[in-house]
C-alpha cells in the first residue's frame, strides 16, 4: 500500500474553504505538511481551521511557519518537512480553495496499483467564478505525485514542480475549486502580489473592487470582467459534502452580491453566447470522461470493501 501524505502552503488572507478542504482530504492522507507562510508576529488567520482539524486532533499534521518569499519556496519547505519520505510515498497537491469529494480516497489507496513509469496522477477542476453556481472553466490539475529525492518546485509565481520523471495519468474526476468565489477586493491584492513577485498583467484597481464589493456598484466592472461573464456556464452538478454549510451561509449572508452577479451574467450572455457555452459545456465533459478506460485499466476506480468502510 502507497503511503500518501498532502502538502498545503497558507498565508496571511482568510480561506474560508479551509475547514472543508481539510475534511475532503482526511481519509485519504496519512499526513499533512503544512507551510504557514504569513510571517506575522501575530496568530495566523489559518491556524485556527488548521487546529480544529481532524488531522491536527489526530497528531496526523506538521506546521512550518515560515515568511512568504515566494510560492516555490514555500512548497519546498513543505518537502523539506516530511523526513520519512521514500520510495513508497506519494504527495497530494492541494490548496486551500480547492475542495474534493470522498472519491479521492479511492484514488489514494489505488495509487499503489499504478506502473513505477507513472509519476503523476491529475484531475480536473470546476473554476467556479464569483458565484457557486457557474463555472468559468475545467482544467486539467494535479492531484498527486511520486516523492523524488530531485523533488523541487521552481518560479515565484504559477511554481513548476521540476526533478521528477514519468508518465501522467488523468482521472474521470472533477472536483471544486472556490479561490474566484470571493470578494473583488481578492483580485486586486491576488494582482498586487503576483506582480510584485515579477508576473505582468492587469490587477483589478483597488476603487473598482471596493465599489463592487462595499456599494454593489458593478458598472465599473465591466472592462475587466465582461468577456468572463459572457463565458460563464451553469452548474448544475452537487458541491462536495464538506463545502455545501459554508455554501448555504455565504449564499444567505451574501444574497444581495450574487443576485448581482447573476443580473451580470444575464445582461452580457446573448442567446448566441449561450449556444457557445452549451458546447463548452459539452466539450469539457468529454475531455474528462473519456479518461475512464485508462483509469479502470490500472485499478483506479476500484472501491474495495476496505475503502467503502472508511469513506462512508
Amino acid at each position: 500500500m502507497a503511503r500518501v501524505v498532502a502538502h498545503l502552503i497558507v498565508g496571511a488572507k482568510q480561506e474560508p474553504f479551509l475547514p472543508a478542504m481539510l475534511a475532503s482530504i482526511e481519509p485519504a492522507v496519512e499526513h499533512l505538511f503544512v507551510n504557514e507562510n504569513s510571517g506575522l508576529g501575530a496568530r495566523a488567520p489559518t491556524l485556527g481551521a488548521l487546529e480544529a482539524s481532524a488531522l491536527f486532533r489526530s497528531g496526523r499534521l506538521t506546521l512550518a511557519q515560515t515568511v512568504f518569499s515566494g510560492f516555490s519556496a514555500a512548497r519546498n519547505e513543505c518537502l523539506k518537512l516530511d523526513r520519512r519520505a521514500g520510495s513508497d510515498t506519494w504527495i497530494a497537491f492541494i490548496d486551500a480553495d480547492e475542495v474534493h469529494d470522498e472519491r479521492i480516497a479511492i484514488f489514494a489507496r489505488n495509487l499503489a496499483r499504478l506502473p513505477e513509469r507513472i509519476s503523476f496522477v491529475d484531475g480536473y477542476t470546476w473554476h467556479f467564478f464569483k458565484s457557486f453556481d457557474w463555472y468559468l472553466s475545467i482544467e486539467r490539475r494535479l492531484m498527486f505525485f511520486r516523492w523524488s529525492r530531485e523533488a523541487h518546485w521552481e518560479g515565484d509565481v504559477h511554481e513548476r514542480l521540476c526533478g521528477i520523471e514519468g508518465a501522467r495519468l488523468a482521472l474521470p474526476y472533477v472536483y471544486a475549486h472556490y479561490g474566484h468565489v470571493s470578494p473583488f477586493a481578492e483580485d486586486t491584492r491576488q494582482g498586487s502580489q503576483y506582480a510584485s513577485l515579477g508576473q505582468f498583467g492587469n490587477a483589478l484597481p483597488a476603487d473598482i473592487a471596493r465599489e463592487a464589493d462595499v456599494e454593489g456598484d458593478f458598472r465599473r466592472l465591466n472592462p475587466h470582467f465582461a468577456v468572463r461573464w459572457r463565458r460563464l456556464i451553469r452548474f448544475t452538478g452537487e458541491h462536495p459534502a464538506s463545502a455545501r454549510p459554508i455554501i448555504a451561509y455565504e449564499k444567505l449572508h451574501l444574497a444581495e452580491h450574487f443576485r448581482r452577479v447573476d443580473n451580470a451574467i444575464a445582461e452580457h450572455q446573448t442567446r448566441g453566447e449561450t449556444l457557445k457555452n452549451l458546447f463548452r459545456r459539452l466539450n469539457y465533459a468529454q475531455r474528462w470522461r473519456l479518461r475512464r478506460p485508462q483509469a479502470a485499466r490500472y485499478g483506479m476506480l476500484r472501491e474495495s470493501a476496505a475503502t467503502s468502510s472508511n469513506t462512508a
